[in-house]
């Protein structure tokens, strides 16, 4: 199972000049931007485990009827694993929306696709879209900070 788990960002640390003695100290508290940077949630792209395009962040995550993470059967008989997200511009939401078997009671959805490859990766839930449930193992972690268009 995948481990989305968010962490926070290390401060970062100021080194003295090679030619101090002093031993490097954590500036952090000195720099509002860095106190900032370090309460934030990990940035680590989650990409399309297809053709890696960059799909949201670890700190998308958001918790939908009091969980991140749902398992979910279609009426097809199919099961899927997902995780909820606030954010997921690398998803392309398809088609009209609809309650038919809606997972999450009045929540209208439409299949989400990737914007790369267009392989289904899940589904946006709302009009306008409020949140996305997206397939947890057709997701894999990228680099942190790796882009910034979300």
């Amino acid at each position: 199972m995948r481990d989305f788990a968010t962490g926070s960002t290390p401060a970062l640390r100021r080194c003295l000049r090679s030619d101090d003695r002093r031993a490097p100290r954590d500036t952090s508290a000195d720099d509002p931007s860095a106190r900032d940077r370090a309460r934030r949630p990990r940035r680590r792209r989650l990409r399309c485990v297809s053709c890696n395009a960059s799909i949201t962040t670890e700190a998308a995550r958001t918790e939908i009827t009091g969980a991140h993470e749902h398992h979910f059967v279609n009426p097809h008989g199919h099961d899927f694993h997902i995780g909820c997200f606030a954010r997921a511009p690398g998803i392309l939401p398809l088609g009209a929306a609809t309650l038919h078997f809606s997972w999450f009671p009045g929540a209208p959805w439409r299949v989400g696709v990737c914007r790369g490859c267009r392989l289904h990766l899940g589904w946006a839930f709302g009009v306008p879209v409020e949140f996305f449930g997206l397939i947890v193992n057709r997701l894999r972690p990228g680099d942190d900070d790796d882009a910034d268009d979300d």
